[in-house]
């Protein structure tokens, strides 16, 4: 594909997790979004645990360190995946609820992007990837891909949005889903203040001018 526009194609596939499915430590030079078509996974980054559920997706991102595996008690884990790259993939990501700092999001495999996947795979493979028509229709599905992801992102945190859109009313989204991401390791007050970057009580006061909690 094209390398002179913001984003583009560099692989993809899907599978069926077999007994024992564990991937990592690993690190990849581009950005690449699993998403979880049914089951449980686990996704280790950074000294957290993620446990991700049907319809959830994650993105690693380039130079840095995963691991990702099948829990014990799940039997039916199937993925696909997307590894893009590009100067323009990262804000991109941003607007679908991804964050180098919290690399999961919620809802996103959704039966219309299920649908774009699905058609995107059939011109991936059938070999005219090098014909100029082709290559458009490709390069075409894969943005729609990507609009959708932020259509579905912007859907799922709306409910939990505050309704003004100011930079600081933004940073309270993220550290509300940073939390969410994180309760069940028993997160503090003062690793969420240095995730937004901030003094434990400074962090207090704005997390509840803004929160509301």
């Amino acid at each position: 594909m094209d390398k002179g526009t913001p984003f583009w194609l560099v692989r993809a596939g899907q599978s069926t997790a077999k007994p024992g499915y564990r991937i990592g430590p690993r690190r990849i030079e581009c950005y690449s979004i699993h998403f979880v078509r049914a089951g449980s996974l686990m996704v280790e980054y950074e000294g957290h645990t993620y446990r991700l559920q049907t319809g959830d997706a994650f993105c690693m991102y380039p130079n840095r360190t995963y691991m990702y595996y099948k829990p014990d008690d799940d039997h039916s884990l199937q993925l696909t995946w997307l590894a893009m790259d590009g100067p323009g993939m990262e804000p991109m990501l941003n607007l679908a609820g991804f964050h180098p700092d919290v690399p999961c999001s919620r809802g996103l495999w959704i039966p219309e992007v299920a649908n774009l996947i699905r058609r995107l795979f059939a011109e991936w493979k059938d070999g005219k990837t090098d014909q100029v028509a082709a290559a458009l229709n490709l390069k075409g599905l894969l943005y729609q891909v990507l609009s959708q992801l932020i259509a579905s992102a912007k859907a799922v945190d709306e409910p939990h949005r505050p309704a003004a859109t100011t930079i600081k009313n933004v940073k309270a989204s993220q550290w509300t889903e940073y939390i969410e991401w994180h309760a069940a390791e028993g997160i503090t007050v003062q690793q969420v203040a240095e995730y937004a970057g901030l003094n434990r009580t400074y962090f207090s006061t704005q997390f509840t001018r803004f929160v509301g909690m």
